[in-house]
């Protein structure tokens, strides 16, 4: 009889996405949203890697 695998739901959900939309698509979603964050909130100073997102996604 076979285990229990924590976070098998979390991996199978991963597994479709990449066969549905390829590789890029977790970290282009991500991107979009960092930049529409910055539109929509434009007094909210956030920064990645030292640089300010909101000079970065002018």
């Amino acid at each position: 009889m076979k285990g229990f695998e924590p976070y098998c739901y979390q991996n199978e959900m991963y597994r479709a996405i990449l066969k549905k939309y390829g590789d890029n698509f977790i970290d282009l979603t991500f991107e979009n949203a960092k930049k529409e964050f910055v539109k929509e909130n434009p007094k909210t100073e956030l920064t990645e890697d030292g640089i300010k997102l909101s000079e970065k996604y002018k």
